[in-house]
This record gives C-alpha cells, sequence and structure tokens, in this order.
C-alpha cells in the first residue's frame, strides 16, 4: 500500500514485489498460508498498521534471510524478476534475481490480503 510510513528498503521491496505477475502472487500467498500461523499474521498486520517493518521483533528473520529462505522452498531466486534499480534509484549492474528485494513485499501482501485479512485462528 503507497504511503506506509516505512523506509526506502521496505517501500522499494514492496514495489518489486507488486511488478510480479498476479499468479506468482497468487502461489506466495497460497504458500504464506499454509506456513504462517494466525498469530504470526496477526502480529505482522499490528506492525504493518503501525508502520514499523513487518517481522521485525521475530527471530524467523534474522535480518530477512530466515524469511528469504523460507520463500526459496517455494520459488527458487531464478524466477523472481529481475531487479535494475535499487532503493534510491541506484543502478544494480548487473540486475539481480533474489528474495531480499522482495520478501517485505510478500509479507505487506500478505497483511492486506483479503484471504489473510479472514483467516481463521
Amino acid at each position: 500500500m503507497p504511503g506506509r510510513p516505512w523506509g526506502d528498503e521496505e517501500q522499494w521491496q514492496e514495489r518489486n514485489f507488486n511488478k510480479l505477475p498476479p499468479d506468482m502472487c497468487q502461489r506466495i500467498r497460497d504458500y504464506l498460508w499454509r506456513v504462517v500461523s494466525h498469530d504470526q499474521l496477526a502480529a505482522w498486520r499490528a506492525q504493518d498498521a503501525q508502520g514499523i517493518a513487518i517481522g521485525s521483533e521475530s527471530p524467523m528473520f534474522d535480518d530477512g534471510e530466515g524469511m528469504c529462505n523460507q520463500l526459496r522452498e517455494l520459488m527458487a531466486d531464478e524466477y523472481l524478476n529481475a531487479v535494475n534499480s535499487g532503493p534510491q534509484g541506484e543502478p544494480i549492474d548487473p540486475p539481480r534475481r533474489r528474495w531480499e528485494d522482495y520478501w517485505r513485499g510478500a509479507l505487506a501482501d500478505a497483511c492486506t490480503c483479503e484471504e489473510f485479512l479472514t483467516k481463521p485462528p
């Protein structure tokens, strides 16, 4: 959601995620549906609503590496869109494909997706 009081890195990752094809986003949502508990999702929603980096309190993230590795179980980096500019618009040469440039966007999507908003405990 544009306008979140997040930092440049988080907003950039969200923009990267939003450029993925809709069917890929749905696969990611479906995967997160299976692996994320209701309590964890509620915590992420609360963080998102407060403008706090999603997952910042969770040891499963390990500065993003834990969640990136979790997402790699679904989809290898090579299937992501190539990213050719960084959070400040700086060029990335050669362009890269890696979950480190997307994971916060996937979680932000999970926090606002209707399926997740109504996920039962």
